[in-house]
């Protein structure tokens, strides 16, 4: 009997691993499970990848030079086709992922001029980061949305922490 649930339980996991997508209501940011991001979606037979781009800046701050600044990650959704991205698509949470630390945060609300050539991507920028080492490698993990209710989690492996000196 226990080989059946356990036979069933794998099953029913491989089965949600394969799931991109969900059309239910988005859970709470806290209660996702990263393990199920992937490193290119599909979403309305268009792929998607995901780039980013982090740095901390080590300018010594002019109140308290003993402050740290945090880090900044700045990333973007791009179309695999180069052809121009939906309106629909935008991303609305990130993870940074170094061993076994997670860091969650929210993208920042400012609006940024949009590059003619760059009209494949989509570009948010968090604030706030942690306090990694610069030089270090992070994963990074975004949530996606479709513009249907459906939510998709991207990421991309192995990113450097730069730094601005």
């Amino acid at each position: 009997m226990k080989a059946l649930y356990l036979s069933i339980y794998v099953m029913l996991f491989a089965w949600v691993g394969t799931c991109q997508a969900t059309e239910h209501t988005l859970p709470a940011v806290g209660t996702m499970d990263l393990s199920l991001a992937q490193e290119q979606i599909s979403i309305d037979g268009r792929d998607y990848r995901l780039q980013a781009d982090m740095w901390r800046n080590r300018i010594p701050r002019r109140e308290d030079p003993s402050l740290q600044r945090p880090m900044l990650v700045l990333i973007w959704v791009s179309a695999v086709d180069k052809d121009p991205i939906s309106d629909d698509i935008h991303a609305d949470s990130v993870w940074l992922i170094q061993g076994g630390d997670i860091w969650q945060g929210e993208f920042s609300d400012e609006v940024r001029l949009k590059d003619p050539a760059r009209r494949h991507q989509y570009e948010r920028i968090a604030r706030e980061g942690p306090l990694w080492k610069p030089g270090s490698s992070v994963d990074v993990i975004v949530r996606v949305l479709d513009g249907k209710g459906r939510y998709y989690l991207l990421r991309v492996n192995n990113q450097r922490i730069k730094v601005v000196f």
